[in-house]
């Protein structure tokens, strides 16, 4: 994938929020792990030419009505 022309360059981006974290038997990563790979996720996607657009913190319906704004849809 690296070296490959990015074709839809716009991404949505939820960071490993401390609200949200919670840690059960399919979520096994430390809150620590978390924001390491959030983190690491967050440099590849713009080394690789996303624009990233970060989610406002909030509930999911205006997180929704967000992203809809942005897509103007």
């Amino acid at each position: 994938m690296l070296g490959q022309t990015v074709t839809t360059p716009a991404s949505f981006w939820r960071p490993c929020w401390n609200e949200t974290f919670t840690q059960d038997t399919e979520r096994t990563q430390t809150r620590t792990e978390a924001e390491a790979t959030c983190a690491v996720m967050r440099e590849t996607y713009t080394a690789l030419g996303y624009e990233i657009t970060e989610l406002p913190r909030a509930d999911i319906a205006t997180r929704a009505d967000f992203v809809c704004a942005q897509l103007a849809i």
